[in-house]
């Protein structure tokens, strides 16, 4: 949700010359109480709603569920949270515009060199139903494996720099799928390395056969992960 936001995040300038941010929207909510009701998510997507004055009809489920879910905050709170939140977003949305800036800007062995990318690498393999990949994705949860490409044998791939744990974004080595998703090292060895990775359509991986890739460090994925959860716990209840 967070992910969605950010880029949705827009500029306004006022006559002064003066810039402004204003939160991105959600797409109207799901219909089913039973399901938001257990959502990990009720919390603050209750606070967007009040702040975007979602009409909803009588019978939806979202009507009931969002003030008993805001009936512990103020309307205090509720600026906070969205001040914050917002802040979060520009510096997300910088931080990523700046990520692939790099990634545009810079050949993958020269990063690599850095510590900072794995360059030339094939898909040698893939697998759905993840366990891990449930925090992560609302799908089935998808892996694929890597190896290098025969072409460039480089160093092994478990002393370039990368680790297990490490987010990363995906891109191909000829720049035309630039961001093409984003995971986590799963597990690194010498000649594999095993990313899980937020598309699960990407088990298909026919389409990608010729395809050579390289994996770029996403440091501030993890770090706004941590920020935008710590600022949502500050709105349970106490």
């Amino acid at each position: 949700m967070a992910k969605e936001l950010s880029r949705q995040v827009t500029f306004e300038t006022n006559d002064s010359g003066s810039k402004s941010a204003k939160l991105g929207r959600l797409p109207e909510p799901i219909n089913n109480e039973q399901a938001c009701r257990k959502c990990a998510h009720l919390l603050t997507c209750s606070i967007y709603q009040r702040s975007e004055k979602t009409e909803l009809r009588a019978d939806h489920a979202m009507s009931s569920l969002v003030p008993e879910a805001l009936a512990h905050l103020g309307d205090t709170d509720l600026t906070y949270f969205l001040h914050w939140v917002l802040c979060l977003d520009v510096e997300r949305q910088e931080s990523e515009h700046k990520q692939l800036q790099q990634i545009w800007g810079s050949s993958s062995r020269q990063r690599e060199s850095e510590g900072e990318c794995i360059s030339n690498l094939i898909i040698t393999g893939s697998e759905l139903g993840v366990p891990e990949s449930q925090s992560f994705n609302d799908g089935q949860g998808c892996s694929l494996t890597f190896s290098r490409h025969s072409s460039y044998p480089g160093s092994a791939l478990n002393t370039v720099g990368l680790t297990a744990g490490d987010m990363v974004v995906l891109s191909s080595e000829d720049g035309r799928l630039i961001a093409l998703a984003t995971g986590f090292v799963r597990n690194i060895s010498s000649s594999l390395v095993e990313i899980v990775v937020d598309r699960d359509y990407l088990h298909n991986t026919a389409s990608y056969r010729d395809v050579k890739f390289r994996l770029d460090r996403n440091s501030s994925f993890s770090t706004a992960g941590y920020l935008y959860t710590n600022l949502a716990r500050l709105m349970d209840p106490t």
